[in-house]
């Protein structure tokens, strides 16, 4: 299992602001506006950053509200998608859309996985508990996606995931 690298969001020096908004540019598929919901999005909480006022400076807020910003586009999508489909059946499929599996399929077709900051010590654990973290760093992209842009660019930026593998995941037994 390959260790998530400790990446700095800045990996040189010289790297600034308009680099990083040109990798999520990239990643992303449109522009930011609020950069720093993005920053925090990739920061793990065994950094132990605190801000200004004592507030904890990572992704968990952020994976709170994208977590329910994913469930609401998914279950939109197999409402509509599957209209024959029974509410067990799309619930069934809606969870293992959400699933943490699932959402680390996502961050691998993305190639964000290396921008995770982590704290040494959760980088030194050798991967254990490595797709709840990804996991959580989707939802927390997702969460900053939905800030900065609002429910319009979250869906976008999900229904373009799913493109990939929803079919992959829902054929799966």
């Amino acid at each position: 299992m390959k260790l998530i690298k400790i990446l700095k969001i800045r990996k040189s020096p010289t790297d600034t602001d308009g680099d990083f908004y040109f990798k999520m540019k990239s990643i992303l598929g449109f522009k930011p506006r609020n950069l720093s919901y993005y920053k925090k999005a990739f920061i793990h909480s065994s950094l132990n950053l605190k801000d200004e006022e004592g507030k904890a400076v990572n992704y968990e807020r952020l994976e709170f509200l994208g977590d329910s910003v994913l469930g609401l586009v998914v279950s939109h999508f197999l409402y509509k998608r599957f209209p024959e489909h029974e509410e067990g059946c799309l619930s069934e499929n809606k969870a293992r859309l959400v699933d943490a599996n699932a959402c680390v399929k996502y961050v691998q077709e993305l190639g964000i996985e290396d921008y995770l900051v982590l704290g040494k010590g959760e980088s030194l654990n050798a991967g254990k508990g490595r797709e709840t973290i990804l996991s959580d760093l989707f939802e927390g992209v997702i969460g900053a996606i939905y800030l900065d842009g609002g429910l319009e660019s979250a869906t976008n930026f999900i229904m373009c995931q799913l493109e990939t593998v929803v079919f992959q995941i829902l054929e799966q037994p």
